[in-house]
Order: C-alpha cells, then structure tokens, then sequence
C-alpha cells in the first residue's frame, strides 16, 4: 500500500502508519535503540541533514545501537513496504534522495567501531564510522585507503 504525502502533509494514512511504526518496530528493537516519529522530540536529531535542497522526507527514525536493530528496521520496512534509508552523517546530499517520500531514516552512529589487526594491517569498521573518522583511524596506524572491499 502506498501512502501518499511527503512536505509533512498529514492524512489518515500517514497518521495510522505513524502509529504502526511506533507500536510494531519498537518492539523489534533492543532496549537501546531509540525510535522517534515525526513530530516527537529528538526526531530534529536523526532528520538532521547538511542541507534543505531536495531531502527525502522521513517520518520516523530509529537510532540503531547495534547490527540486529538495523537488521529488524529493514526487515519490518521491507514487510510493510516502507521506504528507509541508512545514513552515518548529515550530508546526505545525493539529490536523488528527493525520491524517497513517507521514509524511516535509519541513524548508524551506534555502530561506530573501529578494529584493527595488526598481523593483517586490516580495519574492520562498523557502518556508523564518517569518513574523517576513518581517515583519522587509517592515517593513525600509517596507512591510507587504496582498496574498500564489500561488506559481508
């Protein structure tokens, strides 16, 4: 089912999925993640974004603390095929994000983490890590980035 809106407008639609996200993906969460819905306090946190030109527009938010609650956020998206996005910083500046309407945006920053093996000189990093961070964290150990190879 689609729901139509988007620039903030409210229907009955948009309002029963609202609710929906709140009393079904909480639920699925752990205990420290934190979901907000459009209009809540702290949801300004996980809607931040560098610039205004063309964003998305998310109603709801989930700050994931570890890998499972991002894994339940996209399973209970996709089941009630609701647009998501993950996202690690601000910017987010892709104006093809303009597309995404009625979304929950998916905040990263819980799984920052940085692992280096020394034996390997590899990092492991986590999907919260910006880009300074890890350029910090590659030039602290003498290194830089040649090659990213694909998430498994």
């Amino acid at each position: 089912m689609a729901y139509s809106g988007g620039e903030g407008s409210e229907d009955a639609g948009l309002g029963y999925l609202k609710r929906s996200i709140q009393f079904e993906l909480k639920r699925r969460l752990s205990s420290k993640a934190k979901l907000v819905i459009e209009g809540e306090d702290g949801f300004q946190h996980v809607n931040a974004r560098y610039s205004d030109y063309k964003r998305p527009w998310y109603i709801a938010g989930v700050r994931v603390a570890n890998e499972a609650d991002a894994i339940e956020t996209v399973n209970y998206a996709r089941l009630r095929n609701i647009p998501f996005v993950a996202r690690t910083g601000g910017h987010s500046l892709t104006t093809s994000l303009r597309r995404i309407q009625n979304a929950i945006v998916i905040d990263m920053r819980g799984l920052n983490t940085i692992k280096y093996d020394a034996s390997k000189q590899q990092m492991t990093i986590g999907g919260g890590i910006t880009t300074g961070e890890f350029a910090n964290a590659t030039f602290s150990k003498g290194m830089e980035v040649s090659k990213c190879l694909p998430i498994v």
